[in-house]
């Protein structure tokens, strides 16, 4: 090869990799992995880019659109899957259940990681700031939803940064107190709380989360002042329940009923609309007085906005050949739990709308948080 046409090779490979770089805004690399493909329109911008150069090279204005690295086939390589809250609690057991399965289906590695921190919120920034390449997701509670109002800032943005693949489940949750308090319903509970203010206090797995909306919402509509106590994750906050630490939590089914079928706590109430099936003796808040209480936990996951759409859609595909397994099905059902099956315009939709409806139900009830 002339020096001349090596030079020119040179000066179309530079270009080919500003444009990638400029497609994808620096949030990837131009290693022989990104998986960019140079197309028709970026063909134009290096042959008008070329024309300016003026000169002999101004001739390779008449390039093809042809690949300057070569796609590899997703996924080629182990996937994080990012659990904002400690392991043990209500969301990391599905999550890993999930993950298990999706590995199974995808035929590579699918890996839990737990990165905890400002009621889910680091984790969830961790992964908005991640590489849209499919490789980094994250399994999240409702906390997701609620941190962009309940704290002041968080390191996401819930409408531009992260994109919903799939809704796991959808859980009720369980008002429990250790049967030596004293209350067998909402009502007693209540009256307990009126008549030993700021006494009685309620764990929380940590700010931010649905449990911490839950029982604020509580103190709100039952006139009552019950002490808020971040324990830092579900299994910290039950074992201080067990211990009598804590006078009452909120804890999802899922994670609540071995310590109802052990009849070492004691359910008060279910925040669902219906009761639930494995613990059918167990009013609903509605039931208990409360209309306007159906309130879920549920587990969804979501990877960064820009991953292209074809990695989108296989994710949520086989994400949802998971759920449509029998024995998954049975398993979230055994709690009481359900899984819509949402496209995925539909999921943007639906966690916009709880966005929507916890932010109202914090802004109603004076939560926050610095």
């Amino acid at each position: 090869m002339s020096n001349l046409w090596a030079s020119r090779v040179l000066l179309v490979k530079d270009l080919a990799e500003s444009v990638v770089l400029d497609r994808c805004r620096g949030r990837c690399h131009t290693g022989k992995k990104s998986g960019y493909v140079i197309g028709g329109s970026d063909v134009e911008i290096i042959r008008s880019r070329l024309h300016s150069a003026g000169g002999p090279l101004a001739g390779l204005v008449q390039l093809s659109p042809v690949p300057v690295v070569a796609q590899e086939k997703y996924p080629s390589r182990i996937i994080r899957m990012l659990v904002p809250f400690p392991a043990g609690g209500a969301t990391d057991p599905i999550a890993r259940f999930v993950a298990d399965r999706l590995s199974k289906n995808l035929g590579q590695s699918v890996v839990i990681e737990n990165r905890v921190g400002a009621g889910g919120s680091v984790g969830a920034g961790v992964v908005a700031k991640s590489p849209p390449d499919g490789y980094t997701l994250l399994a999240t509670p409702a906390s997701y939803a609620i941190n962009p109002t309940l704290y002041a800032k968080v390191p996401y943005d819930i409408e531009t940064e992260l994109t919903p693949v799939a809704l796991v489940n959808r859980t009720p949750m369980v008002f429990m107190v250790p049967p030596e308090l004293g209350p067998k319903t909402m009502s007693e509970l209540t009256a307990l709380a009126k008549d030993k203010p700021k006494v009685l206090n309620y764990g929380i797995a940590g700010n931010g989360g649905v449990d911490h909306l839950i029982n604020h919402y509580f103190n709100s509509r039952a006139g009552i002042d019950i002490v808020k106590v971040p324990y830092g994750g579900v299994p910290a906050g039950i074992t201080a329940l067990l211990r009598g630490e804590a006078s009452m939590m909120v804890i999802a089914a899922n994670a609540a009923l071995p310590y109802i079928q052990g009849k070492q706590l004691l359910p008060l109430a279910v925040t669902s609309a219906d009761r639930v099936a494995a613990i059918p003796d167990v009013p609903t808040m509605k039931e208990a007085g409360f209309d306007d209480f159906a309130i879920y936990g549920w587990v969804l996951i979501l990877a960064p906005s820009a991953t292209p759409p074809d990695i989108l859609n296989l994710l949520h595909t086989e994400l949802y050949k998971v759920l449509a397994e029998k024995d998954v099905r049975d398993f979230i059902a055994g709690f009481g739990g359900d899984t819509p099956s949402l496209t995925l315009p539909q999921l943007k939709e639906w966690v916009l709308a709880q966005h929507a409806r916890l932010g109202a139900l914090v802004k109603a009830t004076g939560a926050r948080v610095e």
